[in-house]
C-alpha cells in the first residue's frame, strides 16, 4: 500500500520566513540523503522549474505575500513524503520511468487541488536480486501551504491521509495494468 507520512505538520515546523528557501532546496537538491539512496529525478508543479531552484522559492512565495502570510502567521510550507515498497516498485515491473510517471502524477494531484509543489524521488538502494536493488522508493513534496487559488492554508487530517493512501494505491495499481 502506497503510504503518505507528513513529516512537517505541528504549527512550528516551515513557519519562519526562510522556510520555503530550506524546503525547497532540500527537496530540489540532485542528492539522495544518504548512502543507501540513490536520486531518480525532481520537479515542480504551479512553478517555473526549469530555470532553477530560485524561481520556484520566488513564485512560492509570491503567492504567500499576495494572500498576507506574514499577517496570518502558520506555515508556510508542509513537508510530505509517499513511499511504495519494494514489492510494490516490482510489481510495476522495477520500471524507473514508470515510478517516474506514478509520483509526478501523485504530485500533480496536489497541485491540482490548488497548491503549488517541488517534489524529488529517491530509491532505496539495499540490496535485492530481483529486482535492480530497490528496497523502497519514496516521493517527497515540498507543498506551499497557502492554496494559489483562494488563499486557504493546507490541511491534512489524519482521516484525509487514510483516503489519499487508498486513493494512491489505487493509482499504483493502475500502472500495474499498464
Amino acid at each position: 500500500m502506497a503510504i503518505f507520512i507528513n513529516l512537517g505538520s505541528c504549527k512550528n515546523s516551515f513557519s519562519k520566513t526562510n522556510s520555503v528557501n530550506k524546503l525547497c532546496s532540500f527537496i530540489m537538491e540532485e542528492r539522495a540523503p544518504n548512502n543507501d539512496e540513490r536520486f531518480i529525478s525532481s520537479g515542480a508543479f504551479g512553478v517555473t522549474d526549469s530555470e532553477g531552484l530560485k524561481p520556484i522559492i520566488n513564485q512560492m512565495k509570491a503567492v504567500q505575500n499576495f494572500y498576507n502570510i506574514n499577517e496570518r502567521n502558520g506555515r508556510r510550507m508542509t513537508h510530505m513524503c509517499l513511499s511504495i515498497t519494494e514489492k510494490e516498485f516490482c510489481d510495476i515491473g522495477c520500471n524507473d520511468e514508470l515510478l517516474i510517471d506514478y509520483f509526478r502524477d501523485c504530485a500533480r494531484d496536489v497541485y491540482n487541488s490548488g497548491y503549488q509543489v517541488a517534489y524529488c524521488i529517491h530509491t532505496n538502494q539495499k540490496k535485492h536480486n530481483d529486482c535492480k536493488n530497490h528496497a523502497f522508493s519514496h516521493l517527497h513534496l515540498g507543498i506551499n501551504s497557502v492554496n494559489y487559488e483562494n488563499g486557504k492554508k493546507f490541511h491534512a487530517t489524519k482521516g484525509e491521509i487514510i483516503r489519499g493512501n487508498e486513493y494512491e494505491t489505487d493509482k499504483l495499481n493502475s500502472y500495474k495494468e499498464a
